[in-house]
């Protein structure tokens, strides 16, 4: 009975281990920034009266085991400029906000900009 208790106690410490070392083995389909270069005040026709937008984009995590989701600049600064498509975001700030609970077991991770729409 005690070699059966250790062995199934042994089976399910390398069973979570082994799943912790593969987090998004089951499925992965995520985006993340890598950089981003914001124009300036300079490069576009900037007025006192641009107004400040915020846009995110965020990915999920659950169980360590499956990943989706989109938190790239790029689908942050289209949700930025979503009231006004033909603007052009600049004076970006750049923010990485990670959520999670249960040591990880769902987990949200979003980039989110922040800055003036302006015109070229």
């Amino acid at each position: 009975m005690k070699i059966s208790l250790i062995k199934n106690s042994v089976s399910f410490i390398l069973l979570t281990a082994l799943v912790a070392s593969f987090s998004g083995c089951l499925y992965t389909n995520t985006y993340a920034p890598d950089s981003y270069r914001s124009a300036t005040p300079i490069d576009v026709k900037a007025a006192a009266s641009d107004p400040i937008v915020s846009g995110q984009g965020c990915t999920y995590s659950v169980l360590w085991m499956v990943s989706w989701g989109n938190s790239g600049y790029a689908i942050a600064t289209h949700r930025a400029l979503k009231n006004d498509p033909q603007g052009v975001l600049y004076d970006v700030k750049a923010d990485l906000k990670v959520t999670s609970y249960v040591l990880g077991l769902w987990t949200r991770a979003c980039t989110i900009v922040t800055g003036r729409a302006g015109h070229v």
